[in-house]
């Protein structure tokens, strides 16, 4: 995929993110691939994002082939939510949502990467540009971060009566934005 096919899928389609500073090498337990039901893993654009206080790099999953770099300056619009998904039955993942927007890019994230999606945000808010948190997620993330999982274990308990309150999905099945235009 080139970046203009990325531009354009990540307008209708919800991006799957690993999160990784730059420099830092994490082996993951349950790799993207598979963190995820098979429906989703078939119709969803796989990404990795590393990051650093400048700048973040989006590339491919599989092949590393980089889509986007992005100076936070770049930023126009920074929003951070949470949902609930299907990753094999019975069983749901409480995941970090990002929704990031450029002049050029529109991009949902999803991840599940809970400490390094706080120090990215934190490089992001350093750089000057507003976080749009209306469900609370960075103050759940701080106050459950010396916990180990403990942000999944506050969303297990919590993430129902968020939902209810906020409208959100109930877990969240598509894999299309909601918003998608076209």
């Amino acid at each position: 995929m080139n970046i203009n096919e990325f531009i354009q899928e990540a307008k209708r389609s919800i991006i799957l993110a690993n999160i990784l500073p730059k420099g830092e090498h994490k082996i993951y337990q349950n790799p993207l691939f598979i963190q995820y039901s098979l429906t989703t893993i078939t119709h969803n654009i796989k990404v990795n994002i590393v990051f650093d206080q400048d700048e973040m790099v989006i590339s491919d999953f599989f092949s590393n082939e980089t889509y986007a770099t992005i100076d936070y300056k770049e930023l126009t619009y920074v929003k951070v939510s949470a949902c609930e998904r299907i990753y094999s039955i019975p069983h749901v993942q409480q995941l970090i949502v990002l929704h990031l927007k450029t002049k050029v890019l529109d991009m949902l994230i999803e991840t599940k990467d809970t400490d390094y999606v706080l120090y990215l945000i934190s490089a992001i808010h350093k750089k000057g540009i507003a976080i749009d948190d209306p469900y609370g997620i960075v103050q759940i993330l701080l106050k459950t971060i010396k916990e180990e999982d403990g942000y999944y274990q506050y969303m297990n308990e919590h993430y129902r009566e968020i939902a209810k309150k906020y409208d959100l999905d109930l877990p969240r099945i598509s894999v299309y934005r909601k918003d998608a235009k076209g």
